[in-house]
């Protein structure tokens, strides 16, 4: 059936990545009772010892497709098999390992600023997450080669990271001003800190661009998903750390300051 067969086309174009389902281990099915392994024979390419690679194989070169020498004595190393319980055990682990890293990270900067600064990163962190895998998941529909996998989630993590370390200097700049500009409103400082250390960002973030760019064009199929996310997360990023954590961080600012003078005005009554 068509939901047993999956046939991705990664970077460059005559590499592809077959995927197949689990339906394929029901009765009446080729995989139905194979063995994973046969005792090892004396054969040419060691895939031969695994069934499910040589009726792969076999079917691949029944139907006209020509597998390079290459392809053929590597193929057994680049097969991986999943079930469904193993795929839904790296999701969640993935998803605890998001979590983990959000909430020390709002522990870390909590202590080290303040809280409205915390929960201003966390909101922007999130922010980035969700356009990383929102991203994915156009690309995906339109038949860019991309999945949500290890390598995928390996490059959100890093870009919690990045977009963190942007978020951070600008925080930073923002506190040292608040002692020099006493007199200038909050949303004053934040716009000041913002236009002082934009050259900086755009440059830093500018230049990981184009490493990135270079890994998506030419960096082949291994890592083309990581590098496409990674260049994806690096632009919103740095939109994020000026667009979403700085506004978010003058809001929290402006609650706090309108609750202190109800408190006040509510002592004096």
């Amino acid at each position: 059936g068509v939901k047993d067969f999956q046939i991705r086309e990664l970077t460059p174009s005559n590499n592809l990545q077959i995927l197949l389902g689990m339906g394929l281990e029901n009765s009446g099915k080729p995989f139905y009772q194979l063995p994973i392994l046969t005792d090892k024979k004396d054969v040419t390419f060691s895939y031969e010892n695994n069934p499910r690679i040589l009726w792969l194989v076999n079917s691949l070169q029944k139907a006209g497709v020509s597998l390079t020498p290459r392809s053929i004595s590597q193929v057994d190393s680049t097969w991986t098999s999943m079930s469904g319980q193993m795929s839904d055990s790296m999701r969640n682990n993935a998803l605890i390992g998001i979590l983990i890293a959000l909430t020390c990270i709002f522990i870390y900067i909590a202590f080290r600023f303040e809280y409205k600064y915390a929960t201003s990163s966390i909101v922007c962190l999130l922010h980035d997450v969700f356009i990383c895998l929102g991203s994915i998941a156009i690309l995906n529909y339109f038949r860019v080669p991309i999945q949500i996998d290890l390598h995928s989630v390996a490059a959100i993590m890093t870009i919690i990271g990045y977009s963190l370390n942007d978020t951070i200097i600008v925080f930073d700049r923002i506190r040292e001003e608040l002692k020099n500009m006493r007199k200038a409103s909050f949303a004053d400082v934040v716009n000041y800190a913002l236009n002082v250390t934009l050259s900086r960002t755009m440059m830093t973030s500018g230049t990981t661009l184009t490493m990135l760019l270079c890994l998506v064009f030419f960096g082949g199929s291994t890592i083309f998903s990581f590098s496409l996310v990674m260049a994806i997360g690096v632009v919103f990023g740095t939109l994020s750390s000026l667009f979403i954590a700085t506004p978010c961080l003058v809001w929290l600012h402006n609650l706090e300051v309108k609750k202190e003078g109800d408190l006040q005005e509510s002592s004096v009554k």
